[in-house]
């Protein structure tokens, strides 16, 4: 059972809580804040907000271009030799079967990135080369990609 005492604490704490979101809402407020903020970038140069997601997305994006060298050695899609964006290549299976691996693709990058995972049945594909390979196994339609993007 929850003592009293904290129950009502806690329902003190939302208030307050909801008082300050509310608070900070307002046009006068944000104005203010705004101009204050602006002001201390100025004179604190070295002043860099925390963006939580900035960095996980800086991580991971490091442990995919670890992932892609260990595999081959070479960035770029085996297929047309695209390779001006990172973001745009993938890691495939070339018997398919993918899914068949429960892993969350972080966890796969981290495993071809620490040696706990072979790449023999592993290459690297733009995603338009990929969804390419994907459709030819799956349905036996053999897609050409006429245009080279590198």
């Amino acid at each position: 059972m929850i003592h009293p005492a904290l129950v009502a604490q806690s329902g003190k704490i939302m208030k307050q809580t909801l008082y300050r979101k509310e608070y900070h809402r307002k046009p006068h407020v944000k104005k203010r804040t705004k101009k204050y903020m602006r002001q201390y970038r100025k004179d604190h140069p070295e002043y860099k907000p925390y963006k939580p997601n900035l960095c996980k997305r800086t991580r991971f994006k490091a442990l995919t271009i670890i992932a892609l060298n260990k595999n081959c050695g070479k960035v770029a899609c085996m297929n047309c030799g695209f390779n001006k964006n990172v973001d745009l290549l993938e890691i495939n299976h070339i018997n398919g079967g993918g899914r068949k691996e429960k892993v969350t693709r972080i966890q796969f990058y981290r495993s071809i990135a620490n040696k706990k995972r072979t790449t023999d049945d592993l290459n690297i594909l733009c995603s338009v080369c990929n969804i390419a390979h994907f459709v030819e196994l799956k349905y036996g339609i053999k897609y050409l990609i006429k245009y080279k993007l590198a």
